[in-house]
Order: C-alpha cells, then structure tokens, then sequence
C-alpha cells in the first residue's frame, strides 16, 4: 500500500496522518469540489448584489424617465410623478441633472 504523510488542521491543532493514495486523491478531489461551489457562491452573490439599486437610482431612474417622456416640461413631470414641481426641482439639484 503506497502512503502519503500529510497534516490536518483541526482546530488550533495540526496533527500529522498517513494517508493512502486513494485517500489522498479523494480529499484532494472533495477539496477543489468545495473550492468550486465556493467559487460558485461567491459569483451568485456578486450577481445578487449587483441586482440591488438604493431607491435613490430607482427615483433617479424614474425622474430621468418621466422627463424624457414628456420633452422635459417639468410641470408636466411632477404631475406624472405624483410631486410638486419644487419636490421635483429639489430632485434634480440632488441628483445633478
């Protein structure tokens, strides 16, 4: 039987064990396939998290909208939106348009 010295860490401790090839080969094996689904996760989360906007860049979104759909006549707008025409300007100064 062909043996691997090899050192598991379990807790704080390192402790030393003799592995069989096949025993190797299979931790090895469990190893990059964890790796993998962690490689996995973490892409999900990155996609999730790059689906989540503030509601500032929805509102924003929806200001920029609303305008262009009616030629940028800001009265009209505010009406559309629901906001007075000041509660609009107030929105454009904060979101620098």
């Amino acid at each position: 039987m062909d043996v691997r010295p090899s050192f598991l860490e379990k807790g704080s401790k390192v402790e030393f064990a003799v592995l069989s090839i096949e025993e190797y080969q299979a931790l090895r094996e469990r190893l990059e396939d964890l790796e993998a689904l962690l490689e996995l996760r973490r892409a999900e989360a990155a996609e999730r998290d790059a689906s989540v906007v503030s509601l500032d860049e929805v509102e924003r979104e929806m200001v920029v909208r609303t305008l262009a759909a009616v030629n940028n006549n800001r009265t009209r707008a505010a009406e559309i939106l629901g906001i007075s025409r000041r509660a609009l300007y107030n929105k454009i100064g904060r979101f620098g348009m």
